[in-house]
Order: structure tokens, then sequence, then C-alpha cells
């Protein structure tokens, strides 16, 4: 069922649409949950556009802003409101593998892997925070602020 849910964001902001109704997702206790609303539909969304700029990436053809992506993107994003952008579906579904199928040729260079990120720096900025919250704390509870 390509029709909007009834909680769906009618906006003229909506660029595209997908599935957030009844949807699995991590449940409490380590469990599997069914649900529903935006909250279900917007990491799709994302991970769709990631994977599709990563692709175009590859392929030589990487937008430098919304309107190049949405371009690039046409041949797989399925139109499902109104003809056009609409104010439900905004451009439609992005349908993956029919961008795939639209764009075969395969990237000429070899993936390289990203160099490990350096966490070091955040690290010492957690512990920096740790101990001026703990020296906070310390103060508040000095002057008379609460004892928790």
């Amino acid at each position: 069922n390509f029709k909007p849910a009834s909680f769906s964001s009618i906006d003229k902001d909506v660029e595209v649409t997908d599935f957030g109704v009844r949807t699995f997702s991590l449940g409490l206790n380590g469990g599997y949950a069914e649900l529903s609303g935006t909250s279900m539909s917007c990491p799709i969304v994302a991970g769709k556009v990631a994977l599709l700029l990563g692709y175009m990436d590859r392929l030589g053809k990487k937008p430098s802003n919304r309107k190049e992506f949405f371009e690039a993107s046409k041949p797989s994003i399925r139109d499902l409101g109104i003809p056009g952008r609409d104010t439900s579906t905004g451009y439609g579904w992005i349908d993956i593998d029919s961008f795939i199928a639209a764009n075969q040729q395969l990237p000429t260079e070899p993936i390289e892997p990203n160099p490990p990120l350096d966490l070091s720096e955040f690290v010492k900025q957690a512990e920096d925070i740790e101990k001026a919250a703990a020296e906070l704390k310390k103060s508040l509870q000095t002057y008379g602020g609460p004892k928790k």
C-alpha cells in the first residue's frame, strides 16, 4: 500500500516518503516490535539516500546540492501521489533496485576502506566533561545546592 498514513507529515518540505506503518523494529528487552510512525520511516529514507549518494560518488556523479541529487535520482523515484512533487509524498518513494538498474556501470576505481578514526580526542573531551560535572556537583553540595 503506497498511500500515506494518517499520521504522515504533510508539508511543502516533504521530499521523499517511505513505509512507516507496521514496521518491525527493536523492542524492549532484546525483542522485536511492530511499530508505526515517522520514526520508522525516517531511518529508511536516510539509509536509502546515503546508499544512493555513495553509489553516485563511486560512479563519479556526486551531486553538490539537493536539486542535483533529485535530478540524478529520478530513475529511482516512484511518484506516488499527485504527479510531480506534492505535500504528501514529496517526489515519491526511492526504489533502490530501479536506480541500480538505470546505472549498470560499475565503479572503475577500487573501493578503499576509510582509515580508522582516532577517538582519543573525543575520549579526552568526555573525560574532561565528566570531571567538570563532578566538580560542579561537589560545588553545588558545598554551597547548599541539590544533594542528589
